[in-house]
């Protein structure tokens, strides 16, 4: 499904998931890239918008999956921040700003609920 794989996602976000938990993650952000396809010219582009996307839902999962802020090495201690916040969702992350940057703006609405109004 995803044009992007694992490996290319721990490059640009430090994480200890396992790689088929990553992958989920790919494969939503490739979805969502999809549905939006016709607004992001390109397939690299594409790809480009997809890698940060899932960076950007890996970052939103919690503190401890958030930016590393301190190691330390002797005692086996990391810290974790996450600077995440719900209301600003796709602009919660230097990763969701990115991969928004690259599709021309168009990921700030994925979060909207599209209403249907049927007339009977």
């Amino acid at each position: 499904m995803s044009n992007v794989t694992p490996a290319q996602v721990k490059q640009v976000i430090d994480t200890d998931l396992a790689d088929y938990q990553i992958q989920r993650w790919c494969d939503a952000a490739h979805f969502v890239v999809q549905d939006k396809a016709d607004q992001i010219e390109g397939q690299d582009r594409q790809d480009m918008v997809e890698l940060n996307l899932c960076a950007h839902l890996i970052a939103m999962l919690g503190d401890e999956r958030g930016f590393k802020s301190s190691e330390d090495l002797d005692g086996f201690k990391r810290s974790y921040t996450n600077t995440a916040k719900l209301q600003e969702l796709i602009n919660s992350t230097p990763y969701g700003n990115t991969a928004n940057m690259l599709a021309n703006g168009c990921l700030t609405d994925v979060d909207k609920v599209v209403a249907k109004v049927v007339f009977l």
